[in-house]
């Protein structure tokens, strides 16, 4: 092919000219056969790829079809989300939440690090700033800032609690690091936010193992529908334009913040970045943005439960044993509120326990004398 254009050592323009001709034809029956704007766009670049590197330069074809929008993903409803998140698991929900509540990309997800939460999590202080450096984005462009809600962190603390503790024993087998699939993980800042769950060793989650991931889930939860054009309507970038439409429909007023949240080049980029990490909290705040609907019941578990803690501690009953003594690492897919109540629940059965026993015990001293 490139020795049918080279004469004499030097492109002969003619024949050139023909080849251009010849990839035109190629490109028009293309089009004819309903392939997409951007298939062979794509088609016609990979061809004059070939020829550069081969020293031709070949021209660009003088018609191709006007990009157009052939297949559309469409966003999810919030009531959608929350029927994905009801059947997730800790890894799951972070995986769907991330992008959802944050704008993540799956290549960003599979690169986050404890490092980048650690200071806001560790000082409990939401939501938690995510600074994303170029080399961890899309286009290795630039760096941007994001933020995880306070309802993502409550399901990050969970993962990472369930990760801390290890995977459950092989059946009919004692709780130990040897029976155990996932050994206990100490978690470093090098340590990946979302992890390979078949790996023994700490290893990041990949792209194509999330994409997998919110497929399985979109089908789980009777969501994998196609468009007219054969593709799947949500997909894991359908998520993220969840964050977009959700952020604006909460009165964030201006677009460019919200594109900066999600990784995109915008034109008033370093006046953002001039504000301030703590303006660009305070703005995402302001949208209040969760999933879940909110309701007085989390909090007045939580006070319950302080409250049967303290009474707990009065009476004798070391609450914190209790706890610890019904935790297992296969029994953490409660949400925090479900948490709480079973951790309360507990504390209540125990100190009312220790109060029939000293009942007991007061009783027979009495017959006794």
């Amino acid at each position: 092919m490139i020795s049918d254009i080279i004469r004499g050592g030097y492109p002969d323009l003619a024949r050139i000219e023909k080849h251009r001709e010849f990839l035109q034809s190629c490109l028009n029956e293309l089009d004819d056969m309903g392939r997409s704007p951007g298939r062979i766009g794509g088609y016609a670049r990979q061809v004059r790829t070939f020829y550069r590197i081969n020293g031709v330069e070949l021209p660009k074809p003088k018609f191709l079809p006007r990009p157009r929008v052939v297949s559309k993903h469409r966003s999810p409803t919030i009531q959608e989300i929350r029927q994905i998140l009801g059947i997730a698991d800790p890894r799951e929900k972070l995986l769907i939440l991330l992008p959802a509540t944050s704008g993540f990309r799956e290549g960003t997800v599979s690169l986050l690090r404890y490092r980048h939460v650690k200071e806001d999590l560790e000082k409990n202080i939401v939501p938690v700033h995510v600074h994303v450096e170029a080399d961890e984005t899309k286009g290795q462009y630039t760096d941007y800032d994001t933020w995880i809600p306070e309802e993502t962190v409550a399901v990050l603390k969970l993962y990472l609690d369930q990760r801390r503790r290890g995977s459950a024993p092989r059946k009919d087998s004692p709780l130990t690091s040897t029976t155990q699939k996932i050994p206990p993980e100490e978690i470093t800042d090098e340590s990946p936010l979302i992890r390979d769950s078949q790996s023994v060793e700490p290893r990041p989650i990949g792209e194509k193992q999330i994409y997998r991931l919110a497929h399985n889930l979109f089908h789980r939860a009777g969501l994998a529908k196609k468009n007219k054009h054969g593709q799947y309507e949500l997909t894991f970038h359908s998520l993220r334009k969840f964050f977009e439409t959700e952020m604006k429909s909460r009165g964030i007023s201006d677009p460019d913040l919200i594109q900066y949240w999600m990784g995109h080049v915008v034109s008033v980029y370093n006046d953002i970045q001039s504000k301030g990490i703590e303006y660009q909290r305070a703005e995402y705040a302001k949208a209040n943005l969760r999933i879940q609907p909110e309701t007085g019941g989390a909090g007045n578990i939580a006070l319950f439960k302080k409250m049967a803690m303290e009474m707990a501690r009065e009476l004798g009953v070391n609450p914190e044993q209790v706890i610890a003594d019904i935790a297992k690492p296969h029994s953490i897919h409660a949400s925090p509120e479900e948490q709480d109540q079973m951790e309360t629940s507990a504390v209540i059965k125990a100190f009312a326990q220790h109060i029939k026993d000293q009942f007991r015990e007061s009783s027979s001293g009495a017959s006794a004398r």
